[in-house]
């Protein structure tokens, strides 16, 4: 009598590595994107990350040179952040919620003026005159 199908082992086997190394690729990007993405059209203004990083053993995110600028000034920052970390309850993942255990801000400064202007929800820069017929 045989216990394991060694067919079925390998293919298990082949999926968890091609799924752990897409995670490994992808994950930062896709999470980092959504955060932009989602967060701009929630505060109706453009919010920046520097670089995301995650960890799903230590259950943790760390974002770095985060940027939400204000939507009244596009040359204005309304908040910046060096650096966020935060730690995760992972086994509230499973019941499809998010617990942070523990959350650390550095760097913390408001109202900065920005480099480059920002891009208002459309896409635009608020400060760019168009001339019509």
């Amino acid at each position: 009598m045989k216990i394991f199908r060694w067919q079925g082992v390998l293919a298990f086997a082949l999926i968890g590595i091609l799924v752990a190394g897409f995670l490994f690729l992808f994950l930062d990007g896709m999470i980092e994107r959504g955060i932009e993405e989602e967060g701009s059209k929630a505060a109706k203004t453009q919010i920046d990350i520097g670089s995301l990083t995650t960890s799903l053993l230590a259950q943790s995110i760390t974002l770095t040179g985060i940027e939400v600028a204000s939507p009244d000034n596009n040359m204005e920052n309304v908040i910046q952040f060096d650096s966020l970390a935060l730690d995760l309850d992972g086994t509230q993942a499973i019941a499809q919620k998010i617990v942070i255990d523990e959350l650390q801000a550095q760097g913390i400064k408001l109202n900065q003026k920005c480099t480059h202007p920002a891009k208002t929800q459309k896409g635009a820069s608020p400060t760019q005159e168009t001339t019509g017929p």
